[in-house]
């Protein structure tokens, strides 16, 4: 998981590429981006972070 906000002032698409090429050479890495939130995603959006956490468990 990572966040983003549109107050970051650089498009979603921007901070997704830079995610995907930081852990391109990792295998079965998945990326689930958690938008409205900053770097404390658990106080800034809780409810999205857990169901982040449950479908990952849940694979």
């Amino acid at each position: 998981v990572y966040a983003y906000d549109s107050m970051y002032g650089i498009p979603a698409d921007s901070v997704d590429a830079t995610f995907v090429k930081a852990y391109a050479g990792a295998r079965g890495v998945t990326f689930k981006r958690i938008d409205g939130s900053f770097h404390f995603i658990m106080l800034d959006q809780p409810q999205a972070l857990a169901e982040a956490v449950v479908d990952f468990l849940s694979r």
